[in-house]
């Protein structure tokens, strides 16, 4: 009886886990998705050309791509 318990409870944290891993996976997706809007108004370019200007940013520094698309976020709403 106990193991079925912990079984239970075991169950339940690998769930849970999975959750919090694609409720940040789509957190990451919302700011990117914002970041190539704001782009291709800002700039008059096609979304296509908005995830390259991202992605290419993002492997020349390194950085994760939704560091990348705060830092265009900021940049962008500060100077709207």
């Amino acid at each position: 009886m106990l193991e079925v318990a912990f079984h239970q409870i075991d169950k339940f944290n690998r769930l849970n886990g999975e959750i919090l891993h694609k409720q940040t996976q789509l957190d990451k997706r919302k700011v990117i998705e914002r970041a190539k809007g704001l782009l291709m108004q800002a700039e008059n370019i096609s979304e296509d050309e908005a995830y390259r200007k991202i992605r290419n940013e993002s492997m020349q520094t390194q950085q994760e791509m939704v560091h990348i698309a705060q830092q265009i976020i900021n940049n962008l709403q500060v100077n709207s």
